[in-house]
């Protein structure tokens, strides 16, 4: 089998030659004479072609229509100071491709520039869009590089034609070929496939970013990539552009032909039992890769750093990749936030380094606009509906109200995605033009938030007086705890929340049973739709020293993630709730530190849980003891004086003052509002005596058996006698219904039973 390579020719000023083959960077060949180094460029040559298989040579493109063109370039050195822009010319290497039957480019490399690369679509903008390349590529460049890369002598192009020789590998290589394991086909996802069949997006406006990309993948050595960015900002987008252009040959010659792949670390180390077993796996797929020149996208690094790690050692498959990355053996396709990339820096900073890392930006408003349009445009045509502009202005506006967690494009694009499907549920394309307006992406909003549909229009007016009578009539005789609470949705129906803190912080106190968790209960069943968004710590049961693990997560433990971090990323609109908060372990309010001033929590993992859409209410008992709350004169009491103005108002005092006591300044300084609750009043526990009773009722076994239960008010007021305790709140009441209502109706069913209709009466 014959192959032809082009190789680029330079004389030096002295008269030597080098000699180096394009489509391989990494033969080259110095010689004193022109024909010198052409031969023994073509040995090395035909040693390296020895040792690949033949897929991998099939990959070795020849690129017929190729020349050298000088370009004349200013660029400014590096430097403090004044500095002159340095005259000098450059080479450049245009080959000319064919990308349809109508449409061709240029792709534009410099020999002598390494990692410069440039597509051109409009061969008149050749010289204008190279010299602006080059000057932005070699900016950082001191004066000695510059001129080191200044035509000094002749450069030219030459053809040489081989004759390739078989693959020489071992007797036991060739018997056993066919029995290897394919660890590619059986860990991994062919990316290249994929995007051959339209099942991988694009990315919009992010074409300096690709090439950036492309530059990197295609360097000689070192040549893994690193994406860095929030979530959402389109780091996978960006990924999937890349595998296309390298599907279809719009990139550097380094890169024709190749595939990349996805394979994670869990992946391969799946149904490992014993120690060793991932490290062999991995060197199967290392072997595979270098004869297939893949791509391999791995996804999260960190993920990589914890495969193989156990409690007896901390080695891990990142050790075992690294060498093949620094050589350029290997590349590798990572991508995580800048959180995920501090944290694999702590935990193995030489991996991390043998990436070529690429900070991926947030884009800014207009191209986000543009994004949102063109995602907008696709998703009429595939599913047949037409997403009005006042629907993707509602799309724009709610995500960066209420999703400052995540990035643009991303979650607009997502957003419109979700619109579509809650409209058209379970069929892909809609038999009838469906339009869908600004309601529609209010609805859908609302759907997968929970926040009812007047927080988010503001179109839609609140109405305080029926704000606080919701609150008023599940929260008996609590009005602090009722001011707060509406004052805060007030506050976040006006868009006026600090957008960088969560909804709002609150320090519940006062003492047991008077209805702080039912306020944090109430408060979830309102904002975000259900009590089940209500996520509650019982915070004693975190006052050893391994609380904080518990909470966010352990960094050496493959399997760990802190209960606290998970629940908020899984439903980030939600009530977190920490009772009994003065029992945790110190560590604990160090966390919280974040959490309340910023809003954000790092886990051991380095994954960020974002609390800017949670409201956080922290309950203690401080200064609630029976001795304390005499002594400011709330003793045993069944009178309502404890409602008096002057009472609430030393009440509140004393509560702030234990709290600013036990608490760190920096702590208590981050708490917006400390609310204390009031022992409730016999008025109050009259009211929530009929509640309870009335919720009696409802239960089960009353309603299917369609009973009448009638209770008189000689029964409250005997419950209220027994169960009554200013310091002990509605719990002892709740007893006295268990004892005196419910153990005699069990019996009175269980023994003798009743027919549908009785009428039971107390």
């Amino acid at each position: 089998m014959q192959m032809q390579f082009r190789l680029f020719v330079q004389q030096h000023r002295h008269g030597a030659f080098t000699a180096r083959v394009l489509a391989v960077p990494s033969v080259s060949a110095y010689a004193e004479t022109r024909a010198a180094a052409l031969k023994e460029a073509q040995e090395q040559l035909v040693e390296y072609l020895r040792n690949l298989d033949r897929r991998a040579r099939a990959k070795l493109v020849f690129e017929d229509q190729q020349e050298l063109r000088p370009l004349a370039i200013e660029v400014e050195p590096k430097g403090k100071g004044p500095r002159q822009p340095i005259s000098i010319t450059v080479n450049l290497l245009i080959t000319d491709t064919q990308a349809s039957r109508d449409a061709s480019y240029l792709i534009v490399t410099a020999p002598r520039v390494e990692d410069f690369h440039l597509v051109v679509n409009d061969p008149a903008e050749l010289e204008q869009q190279a010299r602006a390349a080059l000057a932005h590529h070699m900016r950082k460049w001191n004066s000695a590089a510059i001129v080191e890369a200044d035509l000094d002598g002749p450069e030219s192009l030459a053809t040489i034609a081989i004759d390739v020789p078989e693959p020489v590998q071992a007797a036991e290589e060739l018997s056993n070929l066919h029995s290897q394991e394919n660890v590619l086909g059986l860990c991994g996802l062919n990316l290249s496939d994929q995007a051959g069949r339209g099942r991988l997006g694009r990315a919009d406006r992010r074409d300096a970013l690709v090439e950036q990309l492309l530059t990197m993948l295609a360097a000689e050595r070192q040549n893994s990539a690193i994406l860095v960015g929030r979530s959402d900002v389109g780091k996978t987008a960006l990924l999937h552009e890349v595998v296309e252009r390298i599907r279809v040959g719009n990139v550097p010659a380094t890169l024709r032909g190749r595939e990349v792949w996805f394979v994670t670390a869990n992946n391969l180390i799946a149904g490992m039992k014993y120690t060793g077993e991932w490290q062999g796996r991995t060197q199967k797929l290392i072997q595979q890769v270098r004869k297939g020149r893949q791509i391999l996208y791995m996804a999260d690094p960190n993920e990589i750093l914890d495969a193989g790690r156990w409690s007896g050692s901390d080695n891990n498959m990142g050790r075992f990749l690294r060498p093949y990355m620094e050589s350029g053996e290997l590349t590798i396709i990572c991508e995580c936030a800048p959180e995920g990339f501090d944290a694999g820096m702590r935990i193995e900073p030489s991996f991390m380094n043998a990436f070529r890392r690429l900070d991926v930006q947030e884009t800014d408003e207009a191209d986000t606009l543009a994004i949102v349009h063109a995602t907008a445009r696709r998703l009429e045509a595939a599913h047949n509906v037409s997403i009005d502009p006042a629907a993707t202005t509602a799309a724009l506006n709610l995500t960066r109200r209420f999703m400052p967690y995540r990035a643009f494009p991303g979650k607009a694009v997502r957003f419109l995605e979700q619109l579509v499907r809650d409209t058209l549920p379970g069929q892909e394309r809609s038999p009838a033009l469906r339009t869908l307006s600004r309601n529609d992406a209010i609805a859908s909003f609302t759907r997968s938030t929970g926040l009812p549909a007047f927080i988010l229009s503001d179109e839609l007016a609140m109405q305080v007086p029926e704000v606080r009578g919701y609150f008023e009539e599940r929260l008996l005789g609590q009005p602090d705890a009722v001011d707060a609470l509406v004052d805060l949705i007030t506050v976040i129906k006006a868009s006026l929340n600090d957008p960088h803190k969560p909804l709002g912080s609150f320090f519940f106190v006062g003492p047991t049973g008077v209805g702080k968790t039912e306020s944090a209960k109430v408060l979830a069943e309102f904002l975000f739709g259900g009590r089940e968004r209500m996520i509650r710590f019982d915070m004693s049961e975190y006052a050893s020293a391994d609380a904080l693990p518990r909470l966010i997560g352990t960094a050496w433990k493959t399997d760990s993630e802190g209960e606290l971090t998970r629940r908020v990323r899984e439903q980030p609109f939600c009530v977190v709730l920490f009772d009994e908060l003065e029992k945790a372990h110190r560590e604990v309010f160090d966390a919280l530190l974040g959490v309340l001033g910023e809003g954000r929590l790092t886990d051991a993992s380095g994954r960020t849980a974002d609390f800017r859409n949670a409201i956080i209410i922290m309950t203690s008992n401080l200064g609630a003891s029976r001795r304390e709350m005499q002594d400011i004169g709330f003793g045993a009491g069944r009178g309502a004086a404890q409602d008096a103005p002057s009472n609430a108002e030393r009440l509140r005092a004393h509560f702030t003052k234990e709290a600013e006591q036990f608490f760190r300044p920096e702590f208590f300084n981050r708490i917006d509002r400390i609310v204390a609750f009031r022992p409730l009043t016999l008025d109050a526990m009259r009211l929530i005596t009929r509640r309870e009773l009335g919720k009696l009722l409802m239960r089960e076994g009353i309603v299917r058996r369609n009973l009448l239960v009638e209770i008189d008010d000689a029964v409250i007021e005997r419950l209220l006698g027994q169960g009554f305790h200013p310091l002990y709140g509605a719990r002892p009441l709740q007893r006295e219904i268990e004892r005196m209502v419910i153990l005699p109706l069990a019996r009175l069913l269980v023994e003798r039973g009743a027919a549908a209709g009785h009428l039971l009466r107390f």
